[in-house]
């Protein structure tokens, strides 16, 4: 009787035992089709593996194309190649662009860049004689094509080098950039707030050349007479952009912009012919006021004529004067000029009010 249970108990051990390994079994019989898939949960506590990108295979991309098929396609619209990036009058895509998009450019180009700038690669692809073939550029150029989508440019920026390379800036309205600040005799442009329009006024202002600072990130020089287009090198100059660019909004916040961008905008040169020196002293009735928000223009001409003037900016009902003045008012003609802003003393603003009780302040 002990006999025929310990069988028993054996028996149903064996069963459980086969029913737990049974799906285990299945999954390794069916290995090819379960060898793509996973079903297990990850691990939260493991670090995270960032599997190598394979290199870019050119060969499969132009297998994929069919030059029969391009061939069949018609001319695109205008404007559709606008904010492509170009290199050598290419047009430039990233690896994982799709099969239409880059056939419908080897229609229109004859030629397309193929870029996988995590690899550091670039190839040319080109159509030719009803064939496609795959051209290497030298490493140089490569690089340079690998750059263009290393820092993921705003598109308008490709847009300009687009319209710079075809001599049609005229087509599209240029914006003034006298507000904006200035460094190394260069307008620094900021994303989100200059537009196409200023990026055409700098490229087509000496020295034809511009800063560009991307939200949050280091500025770059940008040149849109080249197909380089940008200068990461720039590190010796990024301390002084990062002053000027820090001063000019504190500036903007505290005064306003035309008086933020007489302080760090273009610089205002001493001419030959102004109307002999700066007037040393000035009585207090005869003194050039504006609000903030005057003209820049105005506000120059009185430097100019007189060396200074005084500035009001009402914040949360409580007006703000400030002295703007010229310290180096015997400068020699085509010299900058220099200024400094200080806020109206307690006399400056005793003087005003009582002894000037007939001038209206703005």
């Amino acid at each position: 009787m002990k006999l025929s249970g310990m069988f028993r108990i054996g028996f149903v051990a064996a069963i459980v035992t086969a029913l737990i390994l049974l799906p285990s079994c299945i999954a390794v019989g069916d290995g090819d089709r379960a060898a793509g898939i996973s079903t297990s949960q990850p691990d939260p506590h493991s670090e995270p593996t960032e599997q190598p990108r394979p290199a870019m295979n050119t060969r499969m991309y132009i297998k994929g194309l069919n030059a029969k098929t391009i061939a069949d396609l018609g001319k695109s619209q205008a404007g559709t190649y606008d904010k492509v990036p170009f290199y050598d009058k290419t047009p430039l895509y990233s690896v994982d662009t799709p099969l239409p998009t880059i056939r419908q450019a080897l229609r229109d180009y004859n030629s397309v860049g193929i870029v996988d700038a995590p690899n550091n690669k670039a190839r040319l692809i080109r159509l030719q004689n009803g064939a496609l073939y795959k051209e290497s550029k030298l490493p140089i150029h490569e690089s340079r094509m690998v750059k263009l989508f290393e820092k993921e440019l705003d598109p308008d920026l490709h847009h300009l080098r687009n319209l710079v390379r075809d001599a049609s800036t005229d087509a599209h309205p240029a914006e003034d950039i006298e507000h904006l600040p200035y460094a190394n005799g260069k307008p620094i442009l900021f994303k989100g707030s200059e537009t196409l329009g200023h990026m055409i006024r700098a490229a087509n202002t000496e020295p034809k050349s511009f800063y560009y600072a991307p939200i949050g990130k280091d500025p770059i020089l940008v040149n849109p007479h080249t197909d380089k287009l940008i200068d990461n090198h720039i590190i010796d100059e990024e301390r002084k952009l990062h002053r000027v660019v820090v001063g000019y909004k504190a500036a903007q916040k505290e005064y306003g912009q035309p008086v933020a961008s007489i302080i760090w905008g273009k610089p205002i040169i001493a001419n030959a012919d102004s109307e002999g020196p700066l007037t040393s002293r000035i009585r207090l009735k005869n003194y050039p006021r504006f609000k903030h928000d005057a003209s820049k223009e105005d506000m120059v001409a009185a430097l100019k004529r007189n060396g200074r003037f005084r500035v009001y900016k009402e914040i949360d009902g409580k007006k703000y004067g400030y002295k703007v003045k010229v310290i180096n008012p015997r400068v020699s003609p085509g010299e900058p000029f220099e200024f400094s802003v200080d806020r109206l003393s307690t006399l400056d603003r005793f003087l005003e009010r009582y002894l000037l009780d007939r001038a209206r302040l703005p």
